[in-house]
């Protein structure tokens, strides 16, 4: 997992919006909530209105569905994903 160490040691992992995810996974928004609603991605809810997804789940949801292709993105993390049909 990439992530920054804080003072106490402990690691801090990136969290991503929706559009940041869409653009790592190569899916729109519209999958994306699909996912979202089969629990097959979960954010973490800020407000009402305002949901991030927490770089380990990205990462579980790319394990569990077999990811190929890996590749570093815009974000500078090792996450990406070929849209392949999955839903």
């Amino acid at each position: 997992m990439v992530g920054k160490t804080n003072c106490s040691g402990r690691t801090i992992q990136r969290n991503f919006l929706a559009h940041e995810v869409c653009d790592i996974l190569k899916i729109g928004r519209t999958t994306l909530f699909k996912l979202v609603k089969s629990r097959q991605l979960v954010p973490l809810h800020i407000t009402a209105r305002i949901r991030v997804f927490p770089q380990s789940a990205i990462e579980a949801f790319l394990a569990k569905k077999g990811a190929s292709n890996v590749a570093s993105t815009k974000t500078g993390t090792d996450i990406g994903y070929r849209a392949d049909h999955y839903v």
